[in-house]
């Protein structure tokens, strides 16, 4: 810090190394250091402290300017994120599939604007298999603190204007900001990990150190003679540290209450002042402070390195190849340092116009991203072959039929319905493993043989059968999901349009948790799915409906980006794109569901059972491509071309009017 209202601790910047060799090595090596994503939280501590040193001195003596706040700011954080920022769209361009550039060109954007926790948030977790194949996840930590950094002087220079104690101001945000905390937890875990109010408790507990730090009684008594006190705040800082980063787990609920101790702990470290014989031989050292020096470059840098060597492996890379990527980003985290921070902060840059352009740079950096998301060069609509440009105006138009009749199902799950045009003769009831057969089913429907897809969140597809409630980050989505799944039933039930009913699922969903509604009381899963399956079976028999029940595909054991040819690979791949026919057949939670359905099919003469691992596997392996194409979108959900694959295959059992109904019942 070049700022004059802050003196400069080296013991900060050891515990800045701290924070960022947590990080990279949880990122790199997970096993080692399995609650290293507290780096961030001890990060957070850091900026309040530093932060609120600035503002609550300089508001104090009445020298406090907006302009050279903020202007410190963008000269501190815009010219290296920058240039990680462009770098990344350079390497995406020469790396990347193209929906993969074009999920990065939001990612730019967002990043950029400062947005990007809003961003991931609204895509998936920060733990998701899938935050793997992000590579600018990181940045919603600096997105947050960007946000405490543009509203929270603000509202302390407000607050100082009025009268009101800064300590007051600082205790009652934080306050609400660590009860909220707590409380979504349980209810949204993904939104309180990634947003500002459920976050700012972790800065204002440096801020409030940073005004206690600034009161006479604490010079006098704890940076004074209590020289023990400084050793005690130490080694419980540091123990509390390192408990947190060796027993907390990435599927632990985090923040949550497991936050507080990386950030008491971090208060205390800091506490203990630049003395104490922990901060002054640990985190003073020359090693430690040349860490902590480049901590702002290597957090920026190290994350794309490990998500694009993901990538183009698609797979977990070699330790050699993380490694490699670790050694990278310390190398040029170094060179940011030396050639664009190191000269910033010497004054050798300060020219008035400095601030400006670095603003300028960034907005062009804003507009570019997006407009790289939002008019993808490298997929322009007009490339797309016919059928899928046909599948893409089906699916708007079925959305928006959904929405109309059954405003429910876009308000209370994360899979809305979809109805054609037209006469509905056929209706797909189950989650996103119904939802992907969309796709295909609708590419052979008529005016006069619409489909209606009703796919609930993770729902076993039986009438008054709740399943995956034991998922917490994703209870918001699925609370009503059986709710919505009658919904369909009774649709499908006294529509006398509708002939056939199809029932599809992934029974990792529902198997192991399934709770019968109208009996509740019943403790064994298999039982409740198996009378949820008879009631709905009886139910679509009773209305005379063809029933037809879809085994659901083979898991692959890889990711199907395997499949894909891509520009490099670090090194060479064997084939990735099939897997031993052993392996689906020895799936205990497959077997167990596929075995309850054959045995209660058989009790009606209408259920028909339609066993897509029949056209996806032969008796010697699975594939997760077929003629050069991809089935597979993840290593669960069919891909386009996957659902018109077994879109034959399903149609051989439909129903196509009632004669032909009444005629085979």
């Amino acid at each position: 810090m070049t700022n004059p209202n802050i003196k400069y601790r080296s013991d900060i910047d050891g515990l800045r190394a701290l924070a960022v060799i947590s990080v990279v090595i949880f990122h790199a090596f997970p096993t080692l250091v399995p609650g290293g994503f507290v780096g961030v939280d001890i990060f957070f501590v850091i900026s309040g402290f530093l932060i609120g040193t600035i503002l609550l001195k300089s508001i104090d003596r009445g020298t406090f300017s907006f302009s050279d706040f903020y202007a410190r700011r963008i000269r501190r954080i815009f010219p290296a994120l920058t240039l990680v920022l462009i770098s990344c769209w350079v390497i995406g361009k020469l790396v990347l599939l193209p929906d993969e550039m074009t999920e990065l060109s939001r990612h730019i954007a967002a990043g950029a604007g400062f947005v990007a926790n809003f961003a991931l948030w609204y895509e998936s977790g920060y733990f998701d298999t899938a935050a793997e194949l992000k590579p600018l996840l990181h940045l919603w930590s600096l997105a947050i603190e960007e946000q405490f950094y543009l509203l929270f002087p603000i509202i302390l220079w407000a607050a100082w204007k009025i009268k009101f104690t800064a300590i007051r101001l600082i205790a009652a945000i934080g306050l609400v900001s660590l009860i909220l905390n707590l409380y979504f937890i349980g209810i949204d875990p993904n939104a309180t990990f990634y947003l500002l109010p459920t976050r700012a408790w972790e800065l204002l507990a440096g801020t409030w150190l940073a005004w206690a730090c600034l009161q006479p009684w604490w010079v006098s008594k704890v940076e004074g003679q209590h020289y023990r006190l400084k050793e005690v705040l130490s080694a419980t800082g540091l123990a509390l540290i390192f408990f947190a980063l060796f027993s907390f787990k990435s599927s632990d609920q985090f923040p949550g209450w497991r936050a507080i101790l990386p950030v008491l702990g971090s208060v205390l470290l800091i506490a203990a002042g630049p003395s104490s014989i922990i901060n002054r031989r640990i985190f003073s050292t020359r090693v430690a402070v040349a860490i902590g020096l480049i901590s702002f470059p290597l957090y920026l840098w190290h994350w794309p390195l490990l998500a694009f060597a993901r990538i183009v492996q698609s797979e977990v890379p070699d330790v050699e190849i993380r490694s490699a990527a670790v050694v990278a980003s310390l190398f040029l985290a170094w060179i940011t340092y030396s050639f664009i921070e190191k000269p910033l902060r010497a004054g050798i840059l300060k020219q008035p116009r400095q601030t400006p352009a670095f603003v300028g740079l960034m907005l062009v950096i804003v507009l570019g991203g997006f407009a790289s998301y939002k008019y993808p060069a490298a997929t322009p609509l007009e490339t797309k072959n016919e059928v899928a440009r046909a599948i893409e105006k089906n699916t708007a138009t079925s959305l928006a039929n959904c929405a109309a009749r059954f405003p429910d199902w876009s308000n209370m799950t994360d899979n809305p319905c979809l109805i054609q045009d037209g006469l509905i003769t056929s209706a797909v009831i189950g989650d996103s493993h119904a939802a992907h057969l969309f796709a295909g089913l609708s590419t052979y429907s008529t005016a006069e043989r619409g489909l209606a897809v009703f796919p609930a969140s993770c729902a076993a597809p039986f009438y008054d059968t709740s399943t995956a409630q034991k998922d917490k980050a994703a209870t918001k989505v699925r609370a009503n999901a059986y709710r919505l799944i009658n919904e369909a039933y009774d649709y499908a039930s006294k529509d006398s349009a509708v002939v056939n009913v199809l029932l599809a699922h992934n029974p990792r969903c529902s198997y192991d948790d399934a709770v019968d509604i109208q009996n509740p009381s019943e403790k064994d899963f298999r039982k409740a799915l198996e009378s949820g399956m008879r009631r709905s079976f009886k139910m679509l028999s009773d209305a005379k409906k063809n029933i037809l029940v879809v085994l659901d595909n083979p898991n692959l054991p890889f990711d199907p980006s395997a499949c894909i040819a891509r520009p490099f690979r670090i090194t060479e791949k064997n084939s990735g794109c099939s897997f031993p026919r052993s392996v689906y057949d020895e799936d205990s939670v497959n077997s167990a569901y596929n075995e309850i359905v054959k045995r209660v099919a058989k009790d009606f003469i209408n259920v028909h059972i339609i066993d897509l691992s029949s056209q996806l596997c032969d008796s010697d392996s699975c594939y997760a491509a077929k003629g050069g194409k991809v089935l597979y979108n993840d290593t669960n959900h069919l891909s386009m071309y996957g659902s018109q694959y077994v879109a034959p295959f399903i149609l051989k059992s439909l129903i196509h009017d009632k004669n032909e109904r009444t005629t085979q019942l």
